[in-house]
């Protein structure tokens, strides 16, 4: 209609007024992880008891969340910080390459592998409408039937990127935590995954080289034949496979989604739009938060999980749970179990040194910890 198109040239043209190019493709920013710290972040964290957002305030991005693990960007004029468009998110590739879109609730959500994907995918399966969501594996994007930005035209997906209606949520958990949670769950339990995944790699790599660049390489090489020599079990000790072994000889070697920094999920410039950060050591809390945000608690997160019917996240996730914390102020068995882990200098400044791009995103509120 006339209107339609009225409305459409006005958007297009307030756009280039702000300098967003829509229909091209940005050259890359240029920024290092080291400066993402100094990005123009409007957050905060709220200090108040977790609280519903009662129905008024549902599908309100620009509400202040009364979570009180989660942290905001409560930048309302979100279209003026403009979008990267050299982003690999508005790419359909992958299992958690790009966001999925949940169009009747306004919700674009960031995966991110090691912080419940599997539960977080299966509700959104539900709130599609799936009657096998509680069953069916929610993973693959060949069959579990979700939508990603990737599928969306370029208009869309900056739509979905910068409107004020929209929330553009993402999940984090502390970084200690999760690189021990993907080493005990991809490397120990399913040794499999270290053999296929990086070894497969490995070898690429040595033929394309002919000879290993560093003495980690080398390592790495080595650690993979090792693997391949060793009978096939169900899961590998860490006196097999130990944590230093996997820190000095895959952890970079094998860059992967399981183990590599959160704060790689997106661009520098594309992290200014997120609008909602949840954190995994409050899970259940964040949840409910971000449901009754976009007004799906009561319909979706309220009922019909697990065995008794119960709330979504009732109970932890115990598969992904590591024992294991890296907080200054934990002084019983936890830190005990961690230093297990982190014994000499070398590995916790190597560790530390990976992950240093998630403690300097200032919106997602990581302390350093002391690994000493």
């Amino acid at each position: 209609s006339g209107v339609a198109m009225s409305s459409l040239w006005v958007f297009f043209t307030f756009a280039t007024l702000l300098g967003v190019t829509i229909s091209s493709t940005a050259s890359p920013t240029g920024t290092s992880w080291d400066e993402i710290s100094l990005l123009p972040f409007v957050t905060k964290r709220a200090v108040t008891s977790s609280t519903s957002t009662r129905a008024g305030k549902a599908n309100d991005p620009g509400n202040v969340s009364s979570c009180s693990h989660t942290t905001a960007n409560h930048n309302n004029n979100s279209a003026s910080l403009g979008v990267d468009w050299s982003d690999k998110i508005f790419q359909r590739w992958g299992w958690d390459n790009d966001p999925i879109v949940i169009e009747s609730h306004k919700l674009l959500f960031f995966t991110v592998p090691k912080n419940s994907c599997t539960e977080w995918k299966k509700l959104f399966r539900r709130m599609m409408g799936y009657k096998n969501w509680a069953q069916a594996s929610p993973h693959d994007p060949s069959s579990n039937q979700l939508k990603y930005l990737g599928h969306f035209p370029r208009s869309k997906q900056y739509e979905f990127m910068t409107s004020p209606e929209w929330t553009r949520a993402i999940f984090v958990r502390d970084p200690i935590e999760r690189m021990l949670s993907g080493y005990m769950d991809k490397a120990l339990s399913e040794e499999r995954y270290i053999r296929n995944h990086c070894c497969n790699q490995a070898q690429m790599e040595l033929r394309q080289r002919q000879q290993p660049k560093t003495q980690n390489s080398q390592m790495y090489y080595n650690q993979c034949k090792i693997l391949h020599s060793i009978t096939h079990k169900d899961k590998l000790s860490p006196e097999q496979f130990p944590f230093d072994t996997f820190v000095k000889a895959f952890m970079k070697q094998c860059d992967d989604p399981h183990w590599a920094p959160q704060s790689r999920r997106m661009k520098p410039k594309n992290w200014q739009h997120i609008n909602f950060v949840g954190h995994f050591d409050h899970l259940q809390q964040d949840a409910r938060c971000l449901l009754e945000r976009i007004g799906a608690w009561e319909d979706y997160g309220a009922h019909g999980w697990g065995k008794h019917n119960g709330t979504m996240f009732e109970t932890n996730l115990a598969r992904h749970s590591t024992g294991v914390s890296s907080s200054k102020q934990q002084k019983g068995p936890k830190e005990q179990k961690r230093h297990q882990f982190f014994e000499t200098p070398a590995v916790n400044q190597m560790v530390l040194s990976y992950l240093q791009p998630d403690y300097n995103l200032e919106m997602l509120h990581f302390a350093k910890p002391s690994l000493n």
